[in-house]
């Protein structure tokens, strides 16, 4: 417990120099809503809101994530090109060129944003920034991380948003953060056998008010001295709790709205009594194909695979219409 204790503390020094994190933006242009998640081995005792402060949401336009040696000005300034009309990779320019501390080599940036001609999204990583460093974007989202276990935690996290798509993006932005739920995600946390320390995800309204709290506001703090509980578990339960996942949602076809999943012990009971004839096909958050078959409309048995943990069920139909559901095992 000592060693943990002293451990920590070099951790949060580092963390409050650094503040580094993996995390997601995205934008739906078909709600106009944009969102922001994102997890890291920070202590709220060394920033208040722990990785939260990072995310800067301007609803109906953009969400604009600034990490790594953290700079509120910078992200101050971030917000201010983006409502000036700035594409995301013109603010990134930007901010490039006018660091408020004339380092940008140690900066990491994400935005997405909905432009008069569609989404847009880009990203930049400092070559100073610790490894491993990386970052993906999108057409209307962006990925970025440092201190990471390998380059793998945000392939995994793109591969979850993209398999998670017609659902509302607060699912998208959940089946993402939860593709990242490895020990020593933010690899400063393996020691702890735990992704992150603190972790939080943020989707804004069209109605949302400018610099007001998100229509939907979750956030894991840090517990000091608990290691017990990963943040990412911690924010899957809150959302759980906070989200209504038995509604239509956003772009779900009719035929697969009224799908019901009974979670059994051994397997996943899935009802859906709309669908004559479906295909179905489970992958892990890593985009991995676990298992398919053919659904019977009054009930299909799938399989649990061995492993615990959370995956993707993917209905389609003859019309090639697509649900994607997030199952827990």
């Amino acid at each position: 417990m000592k060693y943990l204790a002293t451990l920590l503390s070099i951790i949060l020094f580092t963390s409050l120099q650094a503040q580094d994190t993996y995390s997601i933006v995205a934008v739906d242009t078909a709600t106009g809503r944009v969102g922001s998640a994102g997890a890291s081995c920070i202590d709220d005792q060394a920033l208040a809101g722990g990785v939260s402060v990072i995310g800067d949401l301007i609803p109906g336009l953009g969400a604009i994530n600034t990490q790594s040696f953290y700079l509120g000005s910078n992200q101050l300034n971030a917000k201010a090109r983006l409502l000036a009309g700035d594409s995301p990779q013109q603010v990134i320019n930007w901010l490039i060129n006018n660091d408020a501390q004339g380092d940008p080599s140690q900066r990491q940036y994400g935005i997405a944003a909905i432009m008069p001609g569609g989404p847009e999204a880009a990203a930049y990583t400092g070559v100073n920034c610790f490894d491993v460093k990386y970052h993906k974007v999108g057409a209307d989202y962006a990925i970025q991380g440092n201190i990471l276990l390998d380059s793998s935690i945000i392939d995994s996290m793109e591969a979850a948003y993209l398999r998670t798509a017609g659902q509302p993006l607060e699912f998208r932005l959940m089946a993402a953060m939860l593709a990242a739920n490895t020990a020593g995600a933010d690899s400063r946390c393996a020691p702890f056998g735990l992704s992150s320390l603190s972790s939080y995800l943020r989707v804004a309204d069209t109605t949302d008010g400018l610099g007001l709290t998100p229509s939907l506001d979750l956030i894991v703090p840090s517990v000091p001295g608990d290691y017990s509980v990963d943040p990412i578990d911690s924010l899957y339960t809150l959302f759980l709790a906070t989200v209504d996942t038995s509604g239509p949602g956003t772009n779900i076809p009719e035929v697969f709205r009224d799908v019901s999943i009974l979670n059994m012990s051994n397997m996943w009971v899935v009802k859906l009594p709309s669908a004559k004839d479906f295909d179905w096909v489970v992958y892990d958050l890593a985009g991995a194909l676990i298992d398919q078959g053919e659904g019977e409309a009054d009930q299909t048995q799938i399989k649990k695979p061995e492993i615990q943990g959370n995956y993707i069920l993917s209905l389609s139909d003859s019309k090639n219409q697509v649900r994607t559901i997030i199952l827990r095992n």
